[in-house]
């Protein structure tokens, strides 16, 4: 009961993450459990994840974010995101779309800036030729 023993905990989610509700989010749930080392008396039954704190889309929780109880340890990387808010599928591809079409109108731009140049040049070698 003195030795520190090592185990996966498993997650707990709780709350409502805003951005889902008002945005249009997805959740994405990256883990289940984490890794900790404690004493088997400090064993918690879960680890809570707060959900509410996520409240813009591309906002994550990640393991570095969670605090563990007294005598609890979490191994698991701390960089490592546990869940996620997603773009929904739609606002992706609309996303996509608007970007295309922004390149297409700055296309047609630098072509229009190649004739217009082309026009102005051209006076000028035909004036030279003239001489």
């Amino acid at each position: 009961m003195e030795e520190k023993i090592k185990l996966e905990v498993p997650l707990l989610f709780v709350g409502e993450a805003p951005a889902i509700k008002e945005r249009g989010g997805i959740l994405v749930q990256n883990m289940n459990s984490l890794e900790v080392e404690c004493l088997p008396a400090d064993m918690p039954p879960n680890i809570e994840v707060d959900l509410s704190v996520l409240e813009e889309l591309d906002q994550a929780v990640h393991v570095g974010d969670i605090h563990a109880e007294d005598g609890v340890t979490i191994l698991t990387d701390p960089d490592q995101a546990i869940v996620q808010i997603a773009r929904s599928r739609v606002e992706v591809e609309i996303a996509e779309e608007i970007a295309a079409a922004e390149a297409e109108v700055e296309e047609e731009v630098e072509a229009e800036v190649e004739v217009e140049e082309e026009k102005v040049e051209a006076p000028e070698a035909t004036e030279e030729a003239a001489e």
